[in-house]
């Protein structure tokens, strides 16, 4: 895992070396076990690998030849340890260069297939297999990894730029172009560096945020000009005059589904084997590699699945628990540690500490966040760094892929009316009730939801919690906001498979891979994920809504495939917790400090986002006892924290 950067400079001026070590140091949590430039050309031998006593140095080669760019890197050294790892990495004669952040778990066997094609290798880590991948397949390669990934590569021989970014967005990879310099980086702070680089907010993408709730629903950022690479993309540059990035798709799930199982038990065993080689290569590493564990299915399978490639001692659990927090999972927790023997570390956040970090919070992040959950997520990553461990598994992707969450029940339900299968939508649904504590006409009037339109949805929610109408925000803003509400993703199957598919590729967790991204490297810690392995995504999006949503229960599937691997208990759960924190308790507490204080401002501020007067009655209504005020009041105190921290003044 690392910190890349980038110039591409179309008119042919020498990039300013004092603008690349900014953009370097910047990130420098991303990366803090070495560091490296270069200084690219046109010429196929002509690129130099420069250090920074270089760069600094005014007679630098840097200044005094003509450039087309130049590429910066920090190390977070995970495989191969060495120099021979060191980045940017050259190919052998010097006409590639790469900078690179992620890792390609399946590199062995890739390096194994290019060294039958007569390639040779000075290092043992992936860094050198991706180079050498793109050597040998050009922008095919990246179909062929199995990994998570922010790609830079100079192609001397074609005069070309090439942006990459794995399937998924695991990885960040940003850029801005203003028609004669791309600046590309993999954290937006990276890219505000260059003084060409506007600081001004997406209004629309602002609009997005306070009137739907969206955050990373689109290649759009909060910061005007400066877009994400979206996934399972590439971005390539000639570097001539007149030039313009073209964004071409390399891959889609779509063309991946796969034909369903036949039986019950074969799409148990097929799910069971992609998730352990999903774990497996995942514990590929050169330094220590341990496991966030919460006591729910997802992260207590991860620790079980890989139990057996890791002696007890190797492998240590990091968790976040509150005490006196009625959904505590300190309990689920110690079950897992006690049936694995693996060494257990827990951290204990609190509000005193979510004021403490929120100023460094926003920072990391760069864009608002939803919840503070957040905070907790940046504790266990602090934690896990403090006990030498630099890699965690983490299970985000499971419960969108696999219908974890409760709402994903009416959906299903609703589903199974459409259908026209009454006698399986009459049994889901009472199992729904008796599950989890329901009267029947609840879970019938539940299907009710499930088929309403989202605009529909909308204005229900709207009606019945004033507080979450939004008559606050300001009409303009109001008119740039989405018109028919929160975008829409489109994938071939039932009514539960298109709204799983909304919330993993636009609505949820792009957000959430955001939120992993900026808090496990703010502690210089890797995050792996093998519920994104994309062999087990394409599988979980091609099976039908009955392997996954069964009698009243999410995640079917895992539950059945984890049996006598993961403590019982834990597959029993009907609860959904989520990593949650006392949100409520510390929200309390907050509104006499920093949270009232920031909504204060914002009430003060000269605007035109918000009527300061209504936002007022809103945040009265709060303190009033009016719970569903908690989120619009947290969506603006958290705005109005990102606008201080990333801008001069109030809005």
């Amino acid at each position: 895992m690392c910190g890349i950067a980038g110039i591409i400079d179309l008119t042919g001026a020498p990039p300013p070396a004092d603008l690349l070590i900014r953009m370097a140091d910047v990130q420098r949590h991303r990366g803090p076990d070495g560091e490296g430039f270069a200084a690219l050309s046109l010429d196929p031998h002509g690129s130099l690998f420069l250090t920074r006593g270089q760069m600094a140095n005014r007679q630098s080669p840097i200044g005094n030849r003509q450039w087309t760019g130049a590429f910066a890197h920090r190390r977070l050294a995970i495989l191969d340890l060495t120099e021979a790892a060191a980045q940017p990495m050259p190919n052998d004669d010097g006409s590639l260069w790469l900078v690179y952040n992620g890792e390609v778990y399946n590199y062995p066997e890739l390096r194994a297939e290019l060294e039958a094609l007569g390639h040779r290798f000075r290092s043992s880590g992936d860094t050198e297999v991706v180079l050498k991948a793109y050597n040998a397949w050009g922008t095919e390669c990246f179909s062929r990894f199995n990994g998570m990934w922010g790609i830079a590569i100079w192609d001397a021989r074609r005069g070309t730029l090439v942006l990459s970014r794995d399937r998924f967005g695991v990885k960040p990879l940003h850029y801005h172009f203003d028609g004669a310099r791309l600046v590309f980086a993999s954290e937006i702070k990276a890219i505000l560096e260059a003084p060409w680089v506007p600081r001004e907010p997406d209004e629309a993408v602002v609009a997005d945020y306070l009137v739907h709730k969206l955050v990373n629903a689109s290649h759009h950022t909060f910061f005007k000009g400066i877009l994400a690479v979206p996934p399972g993309h590439c971005l390539t540059l000639k570097a001539q005059a007149g030039a313009r990035p073209a964004l071409s798709r390399w891959w889609t799930l779509e063309d991946h589904l796969e034909k369903p199982p036949a039986t019950d038990a074969e799409a148990v065993a097929r799910f069971r084997q992609l998730f352990a080689d999903a774990v497996r290569i995942r514990l590929r590493s050169d330094v220590p590699v341990g496991t966030a564990l919460s006591g729910g299915t997802d992260s207590s399978s991860i620790v079980c699945v890989a139990r057996p490639h890791l002696t007890p001692a190797n492998q240590k659990t990091f968790s976040a628990c509150y005490e006196g927090f009625e959904e505590d999972e300190k309990r689920w927790v110690d079950l897992v540690v006690a049936a694995t023997g693996v060494e257990s570390h827990v951290v204990h956040p609190t509000v005193e500490g979510l004021r403490e970090h929120q100023k460094h919070l926003v920072w990391h992040q760069e864009e608002p966040y939803g919840t503070t959950s957040v905070y907790a997520q940046h504790e266990v990553f602090a934690l896990a760094r403090r006990c030498g461990v630099p890699v965690t598994l983490d299970g985000q992707g499971a419960d969108e892929a696999l219908a974890g969450y409760h709402y994903f029940f009416p959906t299903h339900l609703a589903g199974l009316l459409l259908s026209g299968r009454l006698g399986a939508w009459w049994r889901e649904a009472a199992a729904f009730a008796r599950n989890h504590h329901k009267s029947l006409p609840y879970a019938l009037l539940s299907t009710g939801a499930g088929l309403l339109s989202r605009r529909a949805m909308y204005r229900l929610a709207a009606r019945l919690y004033p507080e979450l109408d939004v008559s606050w925000v300001s009409p303009r803003l109001r008119r740039l906001a989405r018109s028919l509400g929160p975008p829409q993703a489109r994938l071939p199957g039932d009514r539960l498979t298109r709204r799983l598919h909304d919330i993993f590729a636009l609505q949820g967790l792009p957000a959430l891979l955001r939120y992993e991204d900026r808090n496990a490297m703010a502690h210089s810690v890797e995050s792996r994920l093998p519920f994104m392995d994309w062999r087990l995504v394409a599988y979980l999006f091609s099976l039908p809504a009955h392997l996954k949503i069964r009698r009243g229960t999410t995640k079917w599937l895992l539950r059945q495939a984890m049996a006598g691997i993961v403590p019982q208990p834990i597959l029993d759960r009907q609860d959904k917790i989520g990593f949650a924190t006392p949100e409520s308790a510390w929200f309390r507490a907050a509104a006499e400090g920093f949270l009232g204080q920031a909504i204060e401002r914002a009430i003060a501020a000269k605007n035109d986002w918000w009527d300061g007067s209504r936002l007022a009655r809103l945040w009265a209504a709060y303190r009033a006892g009016r719970l569903a005020a908690m989120r619009p009041i947290w969506r603006v105190a958290n705005l109005m924290l990102w606008r201080e921290t990333f801008f001069s003044g109030a809005p």
